[in-house]
């Protein structure tokens, strides 16, 4: 099964950002120093997404990757989601 998204509401943004920092710090202090496991990008209909730091994702160590509380909190104001449609989904 692929990774989760979360879907922010476009005026969400900070939100977004907060959450992307958390999981990105959490990330290389944990597992990859210096990397960044989600980037921050609008969908379709302008919600802010980013990938979701939780199971059903494994790592490259093998081990299931679970949320903070601070993450937890951060990812409030999202929904999780399998998929959204991005800009360019329906171009020729």
């Amino acid at each position: 099964m692929a990774n989760l998204l979360v879907l922010f509401p476009e005026s969400q943004h900070s939100s977004a950002l907060a959450y992307q920092a958390l999981v990105n710090a959490y990330y290389a202090e944990h597992f990859e120093p210096g990397s960044a496991f989600t980037y921050l990008r609008p969908d379709y209909y302008g919600n802010w997404v980013c990938a979701y730091y939780g199971p059903p994702f494994v790592s490259a160590l093998n081990t299931v990757l679970e949320e903070t509380p601070e993450m937890v909190v951060a990812r409030a104001d999202g929904v999780l989601a399998e998929r959204t449609i991005w800009p360019g989904d329906f171009d020729e």
